[in-house]
């Protein structure tokens, strides 16, 4: 029988020291099986490594797992929480357009009311669904449009004084919701909505043809590009608003104040502006051909290259008023007041100037052959090389006046003031001076060759190098003239009266 006490049977002898050590020694902890020489399962080669670092690696990996596994449920709940919140969304959405659609029917069924305050009401709370849902703006715009449109008075009645409160409501809703927004051009198309209050509106591009504005409040008013083709606008103020390219051919602004207005480019084709107030208004480029602007006042209005071709501007007001450019060709500017104003290159040939106040008018190099100036004031106005061939200037008063290289050729100059007048190197070739006024004006190196100046007074003109041949001077007075050089050829009666 083997011993108790652990001596080696039969010897006596103690247990060796390898026994020893695995009887004292606790189980050893289980080690991964990583054999030597052996490959990852990556495929690298882990021979070069100890224990530890195959240990360490070996972690490393399971972590890369452990990470990839947590990083796909974090995505998956991600994609699950968005489209949770996306039905939610669509469902709120869903609740609010039917919120809003119920509103909208609300609204409209407001409208077809008999009582008026039920449609006001209608009106406003189309406004605050205006307000509340950018995606029905445009339609709630249209619609109040279409109400101002189906509840003005008839064609056939008299228009009211002012409009409807509900009309009001709806035009004022509709100015003030354009301004600061994308702007939906109204149509208001005949609409008859005399003294409406439209200050500060916003109706850019709209459609305003046809309209009836009699007396409509449009003070700084955006009505560029507007279509006002044939609208009434009588005594309308339309002080400092934006006209910039608006349509308003045909249209009747008689008596309408239009002061600091901007009208550039503006189509104003026979449209009526008589004793309309465009002081300082801007009409710079603006087509106004054959328009009717009798008594209209335009004090330092721009109408630079303006076309007023055949306009009526007879009594009309255009002190300082800058003309640079423009086309009055026909014209009609009898009795108009046009001192200071200032016609550089300007085209008024044909125009009809009779009476006309031009003093100190800068008419310089402008087209003015043919024209009717008969009695017309041009004292110390500056005609340096205007075109005045075939004009008629008989009795006018041009006294101190500058016409140096001026074209008078052939025009009617008979009994005109021409005292101190500047017409050094003018044309006057056939001009008729018969009886004008010539004293000490300068005429050094002008052409009046066939002029008749018949009558006229020349003591003291300088007439030297000018070019007399043929001229009739009969009964001319030439008293102390500078004839030094002058060419008098042919010259008839040239006997110095004194």
């Amino acid at each position: 029988m083997p011993r108790r006490d652990g001596a080696d049977e039969g010897t006596g002898a103690p247990p060796s020291p390898r026994v020893v050590l695995l009887r004292d020694t606790a189980p050893a902890r289980r080690r991964p099986f990583l054999p030597r020489g052996r490959a990852s399962e990556d495929g690298a080669d882990l021979s070069g490594l100890s224990v530890k670092e195959r240990l360490d690696l070996r972690n490393q990996r399971r972590q890369t797992r452990h990470q990839s596994v947590n990083t796909v449920v974090i995505v998956l709940g991600v994609l699950f929480t968005i489209a949770s919140l996306t039905t939610t969304y669509l469902a709120l959405r869903a609740t609010r357009e039917g919120q809003i659609t119920d509103r909208y029917a609300k609204s409209v069924e407001q409208l077809g009311s008999q009582n008026r305050d039920v449609r006001v009401g209608g009106l406003y709370a189309l406004e605050r669904l205006a307000d509340d849902s950018t995606r029905d703006y445009s339609t709630v715009m249209e619609v109040l449009a279409a109400y101002v449109r189906e509840h003005d008075p008839p064609p056939k009645g008299r228009p009211p004084a002012e409009p409807d409160t509900d009309v009001q409501a709806a035009l004022t809703i509709l100015i003030r919701h354009q301004r600061g927004r994308q702007a939906v051009p109204l149509d208001l198309h005949g609409v008859r909505v005399p003294a409406a209050a439209l200050s500060d509106g916003d109706l850019v591009g709209g459609d305003l043809s046809n309209a009836d504005l009699t007396g409509a409040r449009l003070t700084r008013a955006l009505l560029s590009g507007a279509n006002l083709a044939n609208a009434v606008l009588a005594r309308a103020s339309l002080d400092r608003a934006a006209l910039t390219g608006a349509r308003l051919d045909h249209a009747t602004l008689s008596g309408a104040r239009l002061a600091e207005a901007d009208l550039t480019r503006a189509q104003m084709n026979g449209a009526r502006l008589d004793g309309a107030y465009l002081d300082r208004a801007t009409l710079s480029g603006a087509y106004l051909h054959g328009a009717r602007m009798t008594g209209a006042r335009l004090g330092r209005a721009d109408l630079t290259y303006a076309d007023l071709d055949g306009a009526h501007l007879d009594d009309a007001h255009l002190s300082g008023t800058n003309l640079t450019g423009a086309v009055l060709t026909g014209a009609d500017l009898t009795g108009a007041v046009m001192d200071g104003v200032l016609l550089n290159s300007g085209s008024l040939d044909g125009a009809d100037l009779k009476d006309a106040d031009l003093s100190t008018a800068n008419l310089n190099g402008t087209d003015l052959s043919g024209a009717r100036l008969d009695d017309a004031a041009l004292n110390g106005a500056n005609l340096n090389d205007a075109d005045l061939t075939g004009a008629k200037l008989s009795g006018a008063s041009l006294s101190g006046a500058n016409l140096n290289g001026a074209r008078l050729r052939n025009a009617d100059l008979s009994d005109v003031d021409l005292t101190g007048a500047h017409l050094d190197r003018a044309d006057l070739s056939g001009a008729n001076l018969s009886g004008a006024k010539l004293s000490g004006t300068s005429l050094t190196r002008a052409t009046l060759q066939d002029a008749d100046l018949r009558g006229a007074d020349l003591s003291g003109a300088h007439l030297d190098h000018a070019d007399l041949s043929g001229a009739d001077l009969s009964g001319a007075n030439l008293t102390d003239a500078n004839l030094t050089g002058a060419d008098l050829r042919g010259t008839r009666g040239t006997s110095r009266r004194r």
